[in-house]
């Protein structure tokens, strides 16, 4: 390879590995430009012809297998499982296919700490973050006051089918389904079974990208919702091969609209400039 072709490499698909995007992602963002196959690139990073390795590379977001997992079951208040389990919830999308899942969940700093409030959208694998100083349900309940404050009559339209685990974050439905103002239920809950997260998984998948950003047992309680919503961002502009190359924003934006993305704090960033690093905060 000449040293033209190695220039075009490491002025185009390096950078963006070296901020955190995936090789495949990268090197078909300029495709049209790549002198060698993306095998080639993978054999001289490797071989350390570049300012990166194998350790610098982003491993792919792969599905884990669904397996019951161990330890005791959560102690929630039961009655609000009443009507709610998973068989009810594939009863009810048998019933009404034509409304989009949103799969709910938290992710944790240390202990006791700060939480990250996930909401992904299945239908465009878009996941919004919220932070709240802690994992109960009074917290969860006040997020969903603020999408409802932002989103206005818009709520009804994006919000209207959620499933969840049985956290006892999650252990008040009610306060998530009934429009405070109105008194009507304008959303509806479901909750997987005991100790099967894996039937939620695309949004327990999805926190890997902010594991990247913020690995496991790192403390949250000095973030703000400013950098939270910088990192929700970034996740969400990184095309995935899943979706054809587009970005979970491009397909929420088809979706929703531009409005509503911008009601929730979206925005696009560009590929050159994306980060999915913790240095994202340092920038």
């Amino acid at each position: 390879m000449s040293a033209e072709d190695l220039q075009v490499i490491a002025g185009t698909v390096i950078p963006l590995v070296q901020n955190g995007v995936s090789l495949p992602i990268a090197y078909y963002a300029y495709a049209d430009q790549m002198p060698v196959s993306m095998r080639t690139i993978y054999k001289y990073i490797d071989k350390r012809v570049f300012d990166i390795g194998n350790m610098d590379l982003r491993r792919t977001v792969q599905r884990k297998p669904n397996r019951k997992k161990s330890g005791p079951e959560l102690k929630v208040d039961k009655q609000c499982h009443i009507n709610r389990t998973y068989p009810d919830f594939q009863a009810y999308i048998m019933e009404h296919p034509e409304l989009n899942i949103i799969e709910m969940d938290t992710v944790e700093g240390t202990k006791g700490g700060k939480v990250i409030l996930t909401l992904f959208f299945r239908d465009c694998d878009l996941q919004l973050m919220i932070l709240k100083d802690k994992k109960t349900a009074a917290a969860v309940t006040s997020a969903y006051g603020m999408l409802r404050k932002r989103l206005g009559d818009d709520f009804a339209r994006v919000f209207r089918l959620v499933l969840t685990d049985r956290g006892t974050e999650f252990s008040n439905p009610a306060a998530i389904e009934f429009d405070p103002y109105s008194g009507e239920a304008d959303v509806r809950v479901f909750y997987c079974d005991p100790q099967q997260t894996n039937q939620k998984s695309r949004c327990e998948r999805n926190h890997e990208y902010i594991r990247y950003i913020i690995p496991k047992g790192t403390s949250m309680n000095d973030r703000k919702q400013e950098e939270i919503t910088l990192m929700m961002n970034h996740v969400n502009s990184m095309p995935r091969a899943s979706l054809n190359a587009k970005t979970p924003y491009e397909l929420f934006v088809e979706i929703y609209g531009e409005e509503t993305a911008r009601k929730l704090g979206l925005e696009m960033i560009p590929l050159k400039q994306l980060c999915l690093k913790p240095e994202l905060f340092k920038k």
